[in-house]
């Protein structure tokens, strides 16, 4: 588990009294999509041509995706009953995910979609536009795959895309538009990707860059995983659990 840094006792509790916090904030990354049925490492030229000719923010669930995303819905409505709004990334496998979680809860949320959420963005080593090029693309992963081992995940960028480090900053910005007097005390939900997911641990448990790759990679997040933080002003953030499905 990720080591906490978060201050103790009475100056946190100082610190956190005169914040506006979220009483609960509930992370999922989107069920099955297409791409996921796909290792790349299989062999790019094996890649179904849905993949191939897809974008990737085109991407869809599968069935399989669909349904871990209505148990999902079914599981938050047990454990945590309704939520206040519900914050999802534009692209179709995570706008999915999100109706189909929302037919399983409550009514009354307010639901937003939030361009600071989407997928890391791999530039030109998005699958869809090299279906022409399969060569030159295994090529230029491989290329990208060599630097990442130099310079770390954390930090490397695929060309003109993003690093890990870019995601966070996303990410930041998406917690000042919930750290606000509007959502004091609101209980959240956030439907998004991955690696996404994994960077609100960066912003509300406070591991080094290194931990966070490294956790990432010992508990890979499972598609539908949620993970789930309460706030209050006496403890400040504390994460509940993480990767945690309601599906078989």
């Amino acid at each position: 588990m990720i080591a906490s840094r978060q201050p103790d006792g009475e100056s946190r509790s100082a610190y956190a009294s005169f914040r506006h916090r979220p009483s609960l904030l509930v992370v999922v990354r989107h069920g099955e999509s297409v791409r996921n049925t796909f290792d790349i490492h299989r062999g790019i030229q094996q890649m179904p041509e849905i993949i191939a000719d897809t974008p990737d923010h085109l991407i869809p669930l599968t069935a399989e995706g669909e349904r871990q995303a209505s148990a999902t819905g079914r599981g938050l409505r047990q454990e945590f009953g309704g939520f206040d709004f519900i914050y999802h990334s534009p692209w179709l496998r995570t706008t999915q995910t999100a109706e189909l979680i929302e037919r399983e809860l409550p009514p009354g949320a307010e639901v937003r979609r939030n361009l600071y959420l989407t997928e890391q963005n791999f530039g030109e080593l998005d699958p869809a536009l090299w279906p022409k090029r399969l060569n030159r693309y295994i090529e230029a992963y491989k290329l990208f795959e060599e630097r990442r081992a130099i310079a770390g995940r954390f930090y490397c960028r695929p060309p003109d895309g993003e690093s890990w480090a870019d995601v966070c900053m996303r990410t930041h910005q998406f917690l000042g538009i919930i750290f606000r007097p509007d959502h004091h005390l609101a209980r959240i939900l956030v439907i998004t990707h991955g690696v996404t997911q994994q960077s609100f641990r960066y912003h509300l448990e406070h591991p080094t860059e290194e931990e966070l790759v490294e956790e990432y990679e010992r508990d890979r997040c499972l598609n539908c995983g949620v993970g789930a933080y309460t706030w209050s002003a006496e403890d400040a953030w504390r994460l509940r659990f993480w990767n945690k499905v309601y599906y078989a």
